[in-house]
């Protein structure tokens, strides 16, 4: 079989995370390195667990308790890896962001 996918997984919600990374890890093609439950953990297991991908949850929490809002900044720190990022969003303020309009 060829390399796994490698994938962190970052949501400051427990439950979202582990389901994602559970759902996941039932594919054999698929190795979730890391997961996150904030910005700044989010940063360190970039930097410590190379990966083709990230989920996040676009509006989790920053490392001052803020909700991250600046989406260019926080795309540049997940994609100056070469990752590929995936953002997931269940709170409604996200849903208009221009971004997801793209």
């Amino acid at each position: 079989m060829d390399s796994k996918i490698r994938i962190i997984v970052a949501d400051d919600h427990a439950v979202v995370r582990e389901g994602i990374r559970i759902w996941l890890e039932r594919d054999p093609r698929v190795e979730v390195v890391a997961t996150a439950a904030d910005t700044q953990s989010l940063a360190d297991q970039i930097d410590n667990f190379p990966c083709e991908v990230v989920i996040s949850d676009i509006g989790m929490r920053g490392i001052n308790g803020e909700k991250v809002v600046n989406l260019g900044v926080y795309c540049a720190l997940v994609g100056m890896l070469g990752a590929k990022v995936l953002m997931i969003a269940l709170d409604p303020e996200f849903r208009t962001h221009p971004v997801h309009r793209r």
